[in-house]
């Protein structure tokens, strides 16, 4: 019989227990006082660097949807956990037809500007230059007049790229509304910034300048019921939400002639919640942040790791938005982090140039309070000590109130750093001559700073490929440094999509500088990326790829088994460094082929040769992510030629398994015999492929590169896709204003038509997965992703190329690193 006075203990504690869960439930959590970015940022490598401090994922609650403008209201599903993260492309469901896409806005959850932990004195706030400007030169040149027959074509070029945007926009109205980018193959979309309508506020400007004022209208209509202080995710990208949100306001602010004051009331609501990500002990931006209440409320320290593009691309973004709101503390912000990285400009393992990483973490968290006054209070004890000699030792509490004092940048202690015009580097070098037009040359400094960064480049980054042809082109390439080699510079031969931006930007800084050889690196950068558009079937430039270096830039002649030999296993991926072997001949090879069968094992060469393809990267097995070294390559190409050789053995024994070689032949030649309406003679007969093994290097490396569907010249194709990129066409954008070549014109004209025949879809435009394959074959693949700036960049680049030069004109305007125009103060 049950007796409840025996388990009355057990219900005792139970009861207890229950309450104590209840009770902790309701508590925010046990956050630790100090909280760092890199503790928000996703772990890439699988290793927790900031273990200590615990990051609180918190559900929100269910919001009322914004509905689309041209269709009726709907209910809305609860949002689910994964909004909460950042940079996923979360895609919705593929829908029957257009439906509004609100943007989730929670009812509770605001960002509240709280008291700085380490605000800046009112005295030691850095105020935007008053001085007497520079006189900026002219930028674009005297045009020519236009005929009447060139002019129809450039107008009717023009309502094509219109026509494109179109398409896209009305993609992204009908299947995307509010959300941050379409889905363009599935119809749905996804939240990679913030959830506030990225497309919509990086296209606006576009939208005015193509003349779309209904659609400009229509944006502006959900941007007035926009809430900056909220947000579908807890972290935020801080770098791609100044370039595309609030460049984007700016832009459109500005592009419309301050007609629309809502612009810049959200600006200035979006930016003061950015201003939070300075409120570290040294006052570097934190780049990835935590907007909610409770983590704001702790002291918080840039990251160690810190990208030198992330943190130095947001000068233009606040700059502008100090000219328009008169608000100096916007200006302080970005410009205490200009001073602390030209301070380590020549402390770096390449003086003149910054690593793509560096320390930003100031090395110690002080107890909070004015930034400026722990050096004062040091010097102040230091004082008080030499007084008091022979004074009683200081007390704990004495003891407590002495501060660190934070460093400024260094450069990144990795043991390998990296140096390049590409990604994790580019906008920030693009930024130090555009700060210099912005502010009309009342800071010197970031002229300086460019000229200084642009003598290093030009002597180490800049090469000319080996190509058919032999075109008088130039790439960006990528420096490395190893403290494992005494700081040894190897030079690597890659150059990306994003890195083209480059020519443009040489040539606006010769303009600017008044720099002749500038200009002609300018346009031999640019004209290299329009090569690399041409250089494949599809016509569109790989994101990333390895070409072979000119030994000699001033002549360089095409030599096809040179560009063979750089393929050739045991020559190494790159022409300089390598793996260090002799570049094998055609004669070595067929002399160690021979010693092979007489049963001489050969040099080291040969046995590397024995094992097949080796050091070779293909199709088989190739890894998405982007390799850090060519020592991984080895390892992944390894995997890759067993996996070649199994196949290539299975295709030799296909359905004639277990037959011997001469009971195959004899097979075939009696099946063609038995076939009079194809007689031999008229059959094209396949000459027989070698067996790996019995292969020379050269003709190895030729089978490779076929099966790799390698252009001649390229050594590899790390990142085959293509993302709707803008960098190659805002070249040819800046190239053609600045000398008026109607050659430009015809190169863009080009591009654009291959970029709009390869990525349209029936609703918008898409990435593509492979640029090297044959279109005529089908093999196309198109992905699921329309990025923001397609429209914000890509087409407006493309519209402005056509368009009469004084719209947007570069004597007036400053692009930001998203194409989004300021307007440049009269001074």
């Amino acid at each position: 019989m049950f007796r409840l006075r025996r388990y009355r203990l057990v219900l005792a504690f139970t009861f207890i227990f229950g309450l104590a869960v209840y009770h902790f439930s309701l508590l925010n959590g046990a956050d630790s006082y100090f909280e760092t970015e890199d503790s928000l940022k996703p772990q890439k490598d699988g290793f927790d660097h900031n273990e200590h401090v615990k990051v609180t994922t918190i559900p929100l609650p269910k919001v009322a949807p914004i509905p689309s403008p041209h269709l009726p209201p709907t209910k809305t599903t609860p949002l689910p956990m994964d909004d909460l993260l950042i940079g996923e492309d979360r895609k919705s469901e593929p829908a029957a037809g257009p439906v509004p896409n609100p943007v989730h806005t929670p009812e509770e959850i605001h960002w509240i500007k709280q008291p700085e932990h380490y605000p800046v004195p009112p005295e030691l706030i850095i105020k935007l230059p008053t001085g007497k400007p520079t006189h900026i030169p002219k930028i674009q040149t005297k045009f020519a007049p236009e005929s009447e027959s060139k002019r129809k074509i450039r107008l009717q070029r023009l309502e094509e790229v219109k026509s494109a945007l179109k398409h896209s926009w009305k993609g992204y109205k009908d299947w995307a509304w509010g959300h941050d980018e379409l889905a363009p193959i599935s119809r749905g979309h996804t939240q990679k910034f913030g959830g506030w309508g990225a497309t919509l506020i990086d296209a606006l400007d576009t939208l005015w300048i193509m003349g779309l004022k209904k659609e400009f209208e229509e944006a502006i209509e959900f941007i007035e019921k926009l809430d900056f202080t909220t947000s579908n995710v807890i972290i935020i990208p801080v770098f791609e939400t100044t370039i595309r949100y609030l460049g984007g306001l700016i832009g459109a602010y500005d592009v419309s002639e301050k007609k629309y004051p809502i612009l810049l009331e959200k600006a200035k609501q979006l930016a003061d919640v950015l201003y939070g990500v300075f409120d570290t002990p040294n006052r570097m931006p934190i780049l990835y942040y935590n907007w909610h209440p409770d983590k704001v409320a702790n002291v918080n320290q840039a990251p160690f790791n810190s990208g030198l593009a992330e943190m130095g691309t947001l000068a233009l973004e606040f700059t502008r938005l100090a000219q328009l709101t008169g608000n100096h503390t916007y200006f302080d912000a970005i410009q205490r982090i200009t001073d602390d990285l030209e301070a380590i400009q020549y402390n770096t393992s390449i003086p003149g140039m910054w690593p793509t990483v560096v320390d930003a973490s100031g090395g110690c968290i002080p107890l909070p309070g004015p930034i400026g006054l722990q050096k004062r209070e040091e010097e102040k004890e230091e004082k008080e000590k030499e007084k008091s000699i022979g004074a009683p030792e200081p007390t704990e509490d004495t003891i407590s109130q002495m501060k660190c004092v934070p460093s400024h940048v260094q450069a990144s202690s990795h043991m390998s750093s990296e140096y390049t015009l590409g990604g994790a580097s580019d906008s920030f070098y693009e930024y130090l001559i555009k700060m210099h037009v912005l502010l009309g040359g009342t800071a010197p400094q970031y002229a300086k700073l460019y000229e200084s960064s642009m003598k290093v480049a030009k002597e180490k980054l800049f090469f000319r490929p080996m190509l058919p042809g032999e075109p008088d082109i130039l790439l960006s390439g990528m420096i490395t440094v190893s403290e494992y080699f005494q700081n040894e510079e190897k030079f690597i031969p890659d150059t990306e999509h994003l890195g083209c931006f480059t020519g443009g930007m040489l040539a606006l800084g010769a303009q600017v500088l008044k720099s002749k050889t500038d200009l002609e690196v300018g346009r031999k950068l640019t004209d290299g990326c329009v090569t690399l558009y041409a250089a494949t079937k599809t016509g569109i430039m790989p994101e990333k790829a390895a070409l072979v270096k000119c030994e000699d830039p001033k002549s360089c002649k095409y030599e096809e088994e040179k560009w063979l030999q750089a393929l050739i296993p045991g020559a190494g991926f790159y022409p300089e460094g390598g793996r260090g072997e002799k570049p094998a001949t055609t004669t070595d090879n067929e002399t160690k082929d021979d010693e092979r069968e007489a049963g001489g094992d050969g040099d080291d060469k040969g046995k590397a040769e024995k094992e097949g393809l080796k050091g070779f990267k293909t199709e088989v097995e190739a890894p998405e992510h982007e390799h850090k070294n060519v020592h991984e390559h080895i390892h992944a190409n390894d995997r890759v030629d067993a996996v070649l050789r199994r196949r290539q053995q299975k295709s030799r024994e296909g359905s004639t398994k277990g037959s011997t070689e001469k009971e195959i032949e004899e097979q075939s030649e009696t099946q063609t015999e038995k076939s009079p309406e194809k007689p031999t003679e008229t059959l094209p007969q396949k000459p027989k492929e070698k067996p790996i093994e019995k292969q020379t290097p050269l003709e190895r490396a030729r089978s490779y590169a076929k099966t790799s569907r390698l252009p001649e010249g390229f050594n590899w194709i790390e990142q085959k896709g293509y993302v709707l990129r803008p960098e190659a066409i805002e070249s040819v954008f800046i190239m053609y204003r600045i000398t008026g070549e109607t050659a430009w014109q015809e190169k863009g004209w080009k591009m654009f038509q291959s970029v709009v025949n390869m990525t349209k879809t029936d609703i918008a435009f898409a990435a593509i997965k492979d640029v090297t394959v044959d279109p005529k074959d089908k093999e196309l693949v198109q992905e699921d992703s329309m990025e923001s700036f397609w429209l914000a960049e890509t087409l407006k680049y493309f519209y402005l190329l056509f368009s009469e030069p004084e719209v947007i004109s570069l004597d007036e305007w400053v692009f930001n690193t998203e194409a989004h125009p300021f307007k440049r103060e009269k001074w």
